[in-house]
C-alpha cells in the first residue's frame, strides 16, 4: 500500500520575480519613508518632509501604497489566493492616487515631463498586468 504523496506546490518562476519585486521594493519605499520621519530635518529633506506631513496624497503613495504591495508580494510567494486582492487593492490605491494628484494639480500641468507620464502609465501597467497574472493563478488553482 503507497500513500499518496503530498509534495509541495512548485512556484512557477514570475511568482518569485514578482514576489522578489515587491517585497524589495515595498521595503525599500516603507523604509525610506521612516528614514525621513526619523531623522532631523536637513535642508534637503525639509520639503519632503513637509509633504509627507501635511498632504493625504503623500502618505498614501509613500505609506499604504507599499504597505499592500509588500503584503501582496508575500501572499504571492506563500501562494495564497489573497495576493490577487491584496494587488487589486494596490491597483485601485495607485489609480486613486493618480486621479486626486492630476485633479489636485488642474490637468495636465500636474505631468509636465514626458518621463512622468511614461513612468505613471508603465506603473500602471505593470500592476494590471499582476492582476491579471495572479487572477490567472486563482483560476487555476495554484493559489489557495
Amino acid at each position: 500500500m503507497t500513500l499518496p504523496s503530498s509534495s509541495p506546490k512548485r512556484r512557477p518562476f514570475w511568482v518569485w520575480v514578482i514576489s522578489l519585486f515587491y517585497l524589495l521594493s515595498g521595503t525599500i519605499a516603507l523604509f525610506s519613508l521612516f528614514h525621513i520621519l526619523g531623522m532631523g530635518v536637513a535642508e534637503n529633506l525639509a520639503e519632503e518632509l513637509q509633504t509627507l506631513r501635511q498632504q493625504a496624497l503623500a502618505w498614501s503613495m509613500y505609506g499604504l501604497i507599499p504597505a499592500v504591495n509588500l503584503t501582496g508580494g508575500v501572499l504571492l510567494l506563500l501562494l495564497h489566493r489573497w495576493a490577487f486582492y491584496a494587488f487589486s487593492l494596490a491597483l485601485v490605491l495607485n489609480v486613486g492616487n493618480m486621479l486626486k494628484y492630476f485633479i489636485a494639480e488642474r490637468g495636465a500641468v500636474a505631468l509636465t515631463s514626458g518621463s512622468s507620464v511614461v513612468g505613471v502609465f508603465l506603473g500602471l501597467a505593470v500592476i494590471v498586468a499582476v492582476c491579471v497574472y495572479t487572477y490567472r493563478l486563482r483560476e487555476s488553482g495554484i493559489l489557495s
